[in-house]
C-alpha cells in the first residue's frame, strides 16, 4: 500500500517498461552495427534460429499481462531477472556460439579446474 501512495507505484511500473524496452532496442541497434561492418552476418540459419531465442523474449512485455500485474516491484524484478540472464547469458552464449565452441572450452575449463590442474585467475 505505500508504494500506491504519491504516485511512487506508477513511477516505478513506468520505469519498469522504459528499461525493458530499452533493453530490445540496444539489442537491435547492436545487431544493426554488426550487420553493417560485416554484411553476410545476417544470413546464417543458426544466427536466426538464435535470434529467436532472444526475440520471445519481448512478448514478456505485451499488454495483455496488464500493466500492475507485470510492472509492480516484484514481478519487475522478476522479469528482469529473467531477461538478464536468458537474454544477456543464455542467448548470448547461443549467439556466439554457433558450433558449440564456447560450451567445449567452459567445459574444458571446469574439468581442468576440478582436477586441480588449473587454479582460478591462472589463465
Amino acid at each position: 500500500a505505500i508504494l500506491e501512495t504519491d504516485g511512487v507505484m506508477e513511477d516505478l511500473m513506468r520505469i519498469g517498461r522504459e528499461v525493458f524496452y530499452k533493453y530490445f532496442e540496444q539489442q537491435q541497434h547492436a545487431l544493426e552495427t554488426m550487420a553493417a561492418k560485416e554484411s553476410d552476418f545476417c544470413d546464417s540459419d543458426v544466427y536466426y534460429k538464435n535470434m529467436f531465442c532472444v526475440a520471445f523474449l519481448k512478448n514478456l512485455g505485451l499488454d495483455v499481462f496488464g500493466q500492475r500485474a507485470m510492472w509492480n516491484p516484484l514481478c519487475g524484478g522478476t522479469t528482469f531477472s529473467y531477461l538478464t540472464f536468458f537474454g544477456n547469458l543464455e542467448a548470448g552464449c547461443a549467439i556466439i556460439d554457433c558450433h558449440a565452441q564456447l560450451r567445449i572450452t567452459l567445459h574444458l575449463y571446469h574439468a581442468l579446474l576440478t582436477a586441480g590442474i588449473l587454479e582460478t585467475g591462472q589463465i
